[in-house]
């Protein structure tokens, strides 16, 4: 049987503007910190929350009550965010509203009693009680990610020789454990209260219009749309950024937007990432999403059996989401920058098998430098990642401090130069070798290896080999 394979450079002409559009609203607004999440005030009574865990809210202060959109990843969370709305206000919290039924925007709907009404579109309430959404994506990755983790922090804690870091690693450990009890307390708890097409709330002076304009991120994605105040708040149909796309309609996504786009409204409050106010950055979304669709029909169309996506970890598994979608089951192969946990967050079950091309080691691996960088991590950084994307800028930091060494005291441009163009077969501490200057400059190891997306984590495939083109050409 012939391989057939097809080699996809994604198409950045379409995602590089929205990448480059998605930036904050032009205006900022007054900020109140709560002990938890972080409230911007929008418009007189609207405050946009950051800073929980899981889904980015909005807090409307009605005349006589309160309404929540959306809840969080978890009960502990929820609960968390209702003691710092009343920072902004002690009137009751009658109404939430789901915008969609992801685990990360309505787990923490258990805490609330029945004198409050969960709102939320017909599908939601359907998918909570008839997916077994503990058991599928998104959550199930999402959950298997946080335990991994513990599990790794525990390794790191138990191997960590220097007192003096172990407190920082023990206070990561201890975070990530509370994540894995706050999982367990997560009863899946559906709307009360469900619409099909529109729901309109008027509380005292405020019209809070509640809007089913097609299907897209999910099959019930509302919109909350203010409309004397101009302001939308939309989930993830559309976010700042590029969405998970595991439960999405590609086909009807698009023309969704369009709807969204006619509404009168001056910014758009996301269920993840920041304020916007230019609707220029729907379009390009749209565009985005239609460049997807066309890749994953083109890719179909070659009948190829295995695809080479060059580019890096947000492309990969929504490629294969739309593939997926369309009824075509490649593999995919990428290079180094899709060698993330990340990669398996965003594409769940449409990763597995999906391969890359290694350079670096799994960061989670055992080794003197390997160590060194997690404790660092632990020391300096205990909020980022213990990733290859970190490890990466670590290597080259040690890279650095050594062509400065080798410069000595008598440090000029010109020796330091010099010095980084002397390092040549190098090894950091973990058994590759690497070489700067020349078509080499930017200081990749001669070595790689395969990965694989396997069980949700990224497993070896053999042992390094040397590489016989790198560099730049």
């Amino acid at each position: 049987m012939t391989f057939r394979m097809f080699a996809c450079a994604f198409a950045l002409a379409a995602v590089t503007p929205f990448v480059a559009e998605a930036q904050p609203a032009t205006k900022t607004f007054p900020v109140v910190q709560g002990k938890t999440y972080k409230f911007e005030k929008i418009a007189d009574g609207v405050y946009y929350a950051t800073g929980g865990f899981g889904s980015n809210n909005v807090v409307i202060v009605n005349d006589d009550d309160v309404l929540l959109v959306d809840t969080g990843t978890s009960p502990a969370n929820a609960r968390a965010f209702v003691a710092d709305v009343k920072m902004l206000s002690n009137k009751p919290v009658r109404y939430v509203v789901n915008t969609h039924w992801h685990y990360d925007h309505t787990d923490g709907n258990s805490i609330f009693g029945p004198e409050v009404q969960i709102i939320a579109h017909d599908y939601v309430r359907t998918a909570i009680t008839t997916f077994d959404v503990l058991n599928r994506e998104p959550y199930r990755t999402s959950q298997g990610t946080a335990a991994a983790q513990a599990e790794d922090l525990k390794k790191q804690v138990a191997a960590e020789k220097d007192a003096a870091r172990k407190p920082a690693l023990n206070k990561q450990l201890a975070d990530a454990e509370n994540i894995l009890v706050q999982l367990k307390e997560i009863k899946p708890t559906p709307p009360n209260v469900t619409y099909s097409s529109k729901i309109v709330l008027h509380r005292g002076q405020r019209e809070i219009d509640l809007m089913f304009l097609g299907r897209g991120h999910t099959g019930g994605d509302t919109v909350v749309y203010l409309p004397k105040e101009k302001i939308v708040a939309t989930g993830d149909l559309m976010e700042s950024r590029p969405a998970y796309m595991g439960d999405a309609f590609f086909d009807e996504w698009v023309t969704t937007l369009d709807a969204l786009k006619k509404l009168d409204f001056d910014v758009d409050l996301p269920g993840h990432g920041v304020p916007f106010t230019n609707k220029s950055l729907i379009t390009a979304y749209q565009s985005y999403l239609q460049d997807l669709t066309a890749q994953a029909a083109k890719l179909k169309e070659s009948g190829a059996e295995a695809v080479i996506v060059q580019a890096v970890y947000r492309e990969p598994p929504r490629l294969a989401e739309q593939c997926h979608a369309i009824g075509y089951n490649p593999l995919f192969i990428g290079p180094s920058p899709i060698v993330l946990a990340k990669t398996i967050e965003l594409g769940g079950k449409h990763v597995e098998g999906l391969m890359g091309v290694e350079v670096y080691p799994l960061p989670t691996e055992p080794g003197a430098f390997l160590d060194q960088y997690r404790a660092d991590m632990a020391k300096y950084s205990p909020s980022l990642p213990i990733d290859t994307t970190n490890l990466y800028g670590y290597q080259k930091a040690a890279l650095f401090v050594e062509a400065m060494q080798r410069a000595g005291r008598n440090l000029t441009r010109d020796s330091l130069l010099k010095a980084i163009e002397s390092i040549k077969d190098w090894d950091p501490g973990w058994g590759l070798k690497y070489t700067y200057g020349g078509d080499n400059r930017r200081g990749m190891s001669n070595a790689g290896r395969l990965v694989v997306v396997k069980d949700g984590k990224w497993t070896k495939m053999g042992e390094w080999v040397e590489l016989k083109e790198v560099g730049r050409r």
